[in-house]
């Protein structure tokens, strides 16, 4: 059950992003796992099985930073629409989609395809800034693989969901 607090009116939506990498056993395909939070609010989630497979772990992470950059997109334009100004973060644990967000073009990435690499003209224009984030302190992880009750309980608590 959530707990949605009354919070002071913010201008930051934050996305939260992880992936496993070829987690299927019968595809080898990856997870995506993400969520979305405006302040200390949990407005959006999602967890959903990568169309293609992935060649690294860092393709992988890539493919999850750009689903979540689309959904953090799609919030800040919900906002725009009832008048309200959101700047938009996208907190990733992988320094190697970081990486490739940080840089023009694919570089030495050619596997990695062309189509993903809007998110480098987002963070250069300012308009997504990307932000490195401990593994233990991304709740998305809670969308990617298989945990123990209290690392549940952990996550749902930064996402203000709590057992009633």
């Amino acid at each position: 059950m959530g707990k949605y607090a009354w919070q002071r009116p913010t201008e930051a939506a934050t996305g939260f992003t992880d992936s496993d990498f070829a987690g299927c056993r019968q595809t080898a395909k990856s997870t995506s796992g993400g969520v979305i939070m405006v302040n200390q609010h949990w407005i959006k989630r999602w967890s959903s099985t990568q169309k293609t497979i992935a060649l690294s772990s860092g393709e992988a992470e890539l493919c999850a930073l750009v689903k979540c950059s689309c959904e953090l997109l799609g919030a800040i334009q919900l906002a725009r629409e009832w008048d309200h100004h959101l700047e938009g973060e996208v907190h990733v644990d992988s320094s190697a989609a970081l990486g490739v967000v940080g840089r023009r073009g694919a570089g030495k990435l050619r596997h990695v395809r062309v189509g993903q690499l809007w998110v480098q003209q987002k963070n250069e224009d300012g308009e997504i800034q990307y932000k490195k984030v401990k593994g233990t302190e991304n709740p998305a992880d809670a969308m990617t693989k298989a945990l123990g009750q209290a690392d549940i309980e952990r996550y749902m608590v930064m996402m203000s969901q709590h057992a009633v």
